[in-house]
C-alpha cells in the first residue's frame, strides 16, 4: 500500500525542523571552534609553531574544496536522489560506492603528490618567508594534515548520502566534531609531541567527522562496490 504524501503542514514542520539543527549545530560548530582557538593561543600563544601549523593546511584546504567540495554535492545528491524515488537502493549504494571511489583516489593521489615535493611546495609557493626550519616543520606538519584530506573526501559524499535520504543531523554534527579532535590533540599530545599533536588532533577531528555518520548509514542499509563505473550514465552526470 502507498503511503500518504505528506501535507503542506508537514513539509513545512519538516523543513522547520531540518533548518532548527542546521542552526543549532552550525551555532555548535561555532563554539567549539572558538574553545579550540582560545586552547591552542593558551598552549602556543603567537609565535613560528602556530604559523607553520596554519600554514600547512592551505594546500589540503585547497585540494579538498576542488575535488570534494560543495559543487560535488550540488551535483551527487540530485542523482543519487533518483535512484532512491526510483525504488533502487541497490542502485543508489552502487553510484555513492563509485562516487567515494573515485574521491578517495583522486584526492589521495593528489595528496601523496602534494606530500612527495612538500619541501619543495612550502618553500616556493606556501610559506615562501619563512626560515629553512620552519619551513621543514610546516613541510612535515602538511604530510600529516594531508591524511585527513583524505577522510574529509569520504566523509563529503557520504554526507550527501545522508542528505539524499533527507537526514541532516549527522552531516550538521560532523563538523562540531572536529575542532573536538584538535582540542584533543592540543590539551594530551602537545606537551610530548608540540605542534605536531595539533596536526594529529586535526586527522582525529576529520576522522570523527566521518565516524559520527556511520551508524545512520548502516541504518539505510550502507553497501560498497569497489567499482568506479566511469562509463555508467549517473556517474558521468555527476
Amino acid at each position: 500500500m502507498t503511503p500518504p504524501h505528506p501535507t503542506q503542514s508537514e513539509r513545512r514542520r519538516h523543513i522547520l525542523g531540518n533548518t532548527l539543527v542546521v542552526t543549532t549545530a552550525f551555532g555548535l560548530a561555532a563554539v567549539m571552534g572558538l574553545v579550540r582557538n582560545m586552547i591552542i593561543a593558551a598552549r602556543f600563544g603567537i609565535g613560528p609553531e602556530l604559523d607553520a601549523f596554519y600554514a600547512a593546511f592551505k594546500l589540503p584546504d585547497l585540494l579538498f574544496t576542488v575535488v570534494a567540495g560543495g559543487a560535488l554535492a550540488t551535483a551527487f545528491i540530485p542523482v543519487f536522489a533518483n535512484f532512491l524515488a526510483a525504488d533502487d537502493r541497490a542502485g543508489a549504494w552502487r553510484l555513492a560506492s563509485a562516487i567515494t571511489n573515485l574521491v578517495v583516489l583522486v584526492v589521495a593521489l593528489f595528496a601523496g603528490l602534494a606530500a612527495l615535493t612538500a619541501p619543495w611546495l612550502v618553500r616556493t609557493l606556501i610559506a615562501p618567508g619563512f626560515d629553512p626550519a620552519l619551513q621543514a616543520q610546516t613541510a612535515d606538519l602538511m604530510r600529516l594534515v594531508l591524511i585527513s584530506t583524505v577522510l574529509f573526501g569520504i566523509s563529503a559524499v557520504q554526507g550527501s548520502v545522508l542528505h539524499g535520504f533527507k537526514h541532516f543531523l549527522m552531516p550538521a554534527l560532523a563538523p562540531v566534531l572536529y575542532p573536538v579532535g584538535i582540542i584533543v590533540g592540543a590539551v594530551w599530545w602537545t606537551p610530548s609531541l608540540g605542534v605536531n599533536g595539533l596536526a594529529l588532533g586535526a586527522v582525529l577531528g576529520a576522522a570523527l567527522h566521518l565516524a559520527v555518520k556511520i551508524p545512520i548509514l548502516l541504518r539505510y542499509g550502507f553497501r560498497w562496490w569497489p567499482v568506479l563505473d566511469l562509463k555508467t550514465p549517473p556517474v558521468r552526470r555527476v
